[in-house]
């Protein structure tokens, strides 16, 4: 009777462990795909956040469009540490307190990092609003009036002109 009651252990032992391990074969096949579904969550509700200020605020990005989309230069306006810089051709100007305003602003309701405005090659100017964002994606606001209708998969518009891009980093 004892041998049997060892065995009849050894057996329960065995039984238990092997759920245990299936259980944590499950756990780690099935965590990744739950951060992954969270991530993706998170971006999906500061993408939906960002664009519902953009659209409640859109005279504040009309009025960067009338600002820069004049000029002539290549222009980088940096987000840092409260602080912004400007520069023109690689060339750091002082900005008025209007303008400052402005970019504080469009800081405040999208989260950017930095703002360029460049001309493409096709000649077309872009304003690129770029935004602060996760390790897994890069996000940016774009405005290009002479956008092209052959778009890909990762611009979404989100009112004449302007352009919502996402690229994933896979």
């Amino acid at each position: 009777m004892k041998g049997r009651m060892k065995s009849m252990k050894k057996y329960i032992l065995f039984i238990a462990m092997l759920i245990c391990s299936l259980t944590l074969f499950a756990l780690i096949k099935i965590y990744p795909d739950w951060k992954k579904d969270k991530m993706v969550k998170e971006y999906e509700k500061d993408k939906e956040e960002r664009i519902i200020n953009f659209k409640a605020n859109k005279e504040i990005f009309d009025t960067l469009v009338n600002s820069l989309y004049k000029r002539e230069e290549e222009i980088h306006i940096y987000f840092s540490d409260g602080k912004i810089k400007f520069t023109a051709n690689e060339k750091e100007e002082k900005i008025e307190e209007d303008e400052y305003t402005l970019y504080n602003n469009i800081y405040t309701l999208v989260k950017c990092e930095r703002i360029d405005l460049y001309e493409n090659k096709d000649g077309s100017k872009s304003i690129i609003i770029f935004l602060e964002n996760e390790a897994w994606c890069a996000e940016s606001i774009i405005y290009n009036e002479d956008r092209e209708d052959s778009l890909n998969d990762s611009y979404d518009e989100i009112s004449p002109g302007w352009y919502y891009e996402t690229s994933w980093y896979t």
